[in-house]
């Protein structure tokens, strides 16, 4: 193996997540910015994709790519999501989240919606590319971990329990 090239990080990694092609490695640390790295690139500096500079720092908590590799969703522990569309090079948005520690999300296989879950039992939905409109609170059912099909979002907590829900995002 390779270590990847890294600036000098002042915490840990707190999550990771490949890209769905598996070019790309994206690691998110308390108080810094994302960095991205191109794996067939190992020996270059990684992209860097930094929150809004009012946001104070905070920690992350999940981290995903979208199916399509479009967008990189990022969760942090005070309840924020950050958002990038990542062709489009923009500064991420900030959506409004549900004030949980958001602990996991998923995309739709059509890279149409983004759902996140948390500490809260709360599950939130937002369309995309408009996540600033106004979202879909989904119902209670704290989640450790989401799987979104586009037509069900199943959900599991940490009590062992899994609920299946249909979904119409239209």
């Amino acid at each position: 193996p390779r270590p990847l090239r890294a600036p000098e990080l002042k915490t840990q990694a707190w999550v990771f997540g490949f890209s769905p092609d598996s070019a790309a490695l994206a690691i998110a640390h308390a108080g810094e910015p994302v960095r991205l790295w191109r794996l067939d690139q190992v020996d270059a500096s990684p992209e860097t994709f930094a929150a809004p500079a009012d946001l104070p720092p905070t920690v992350p908590s999940a981290i995903a790519f979208s199916p399509g590799g479009r967008y990189l969703a990022l969760a942090n522990k005070d309840g924020t999501v950050l958002l990038w569309d990542l062709p489009a090079g923009t500064p991420p948005r900030q959506l409004s989240a549900i004030g949980s520690m958001d602990y996991s999300m998923a995309f739709s296989p059509d890279e149409t919606h983004l759902v996140v879950g948390g500490t809260t039992g709360q599950l939130q939905l937002w369309a995309l590319p408009q996540p600033d409109e106004t979202s879909i609170q989904l119902g209670r059912g704290a989640s450790s971990a989401l799987v979104f099909t586009g037509r069900h979002l199943i959900s599991t907590n940490y009590l062992g329990q899994v609920a299946i829900r249909n979904i119409d995002p239209a």
